[in-house]
């Protein structure tokens, strides 16, 4: 079941954005320690506060995926690496998007390489394929953007 995000479902939804970036072979491994790090619970949920909205997809109890927008900007969709290929981060999705199609013109994602595929699938564009330095490291992006057809 898709509901609204909860200050206790912080650790769970961190834990699988961490997982999530263990996953993605894009990065470094230094790299994603040092994303990892920093993505606590207590961090996530002071991104969540600044969000216009955070949806969880909640399975008896138990918190298998996220999805969160601010403004235009899907600011995360992430499911639990061990529950991919199960729909989830679709059904997430759609939540979203039925979300944004009553408020908003279009949406924007800043992809990762690991999940261009599942955005493209679901109509967006890319934009622009980049990267940017964070320390020494250099981070790989996909601007991404899906006109809404029936906004307002």
């Amino acid at each position: 079941m898709i509901r609204s995000y909860e200050k206790k479902d912080a650790e769970r939804c961190s834990e699988i954005m961490r997982a999530c970036l263990d996953v993605m072979e894009e990065y470094e491994p230094d790299l994603k320690e040092l994303l990892c790090e920093k993505r606590t619970g207590g961090w996530l949920d002071e991104q969540f506060q600044k969000y216009d909205r955070v949806w969880v997809y909640d399975r008896e109890g138990i918190i298998l995926g996220y999805a969160s927008l601010n403004a235009e900007t899907i600011e995360g969709l992430y499911v639990d690496p061990h529950y991919h290929h199960e729909n989830i981060g679709t059904t997430l999705y759609r939540e979203l998007e039925q979300y944004a199609q009553k408020k908003l013109e279009f949406l924007k994602v800043e992809s990762s390489f690991f999940a261009e595929s599942f955005y493209l699938k679901e109509g967006f564009q890319t934009i622009e394929k980049g990267q940017v330095a964070m320390g020494t490291f250099t981070v790989l992006f996909i601007d991404m953007k899906k006109d809404l057809v029936n906004s307002k």
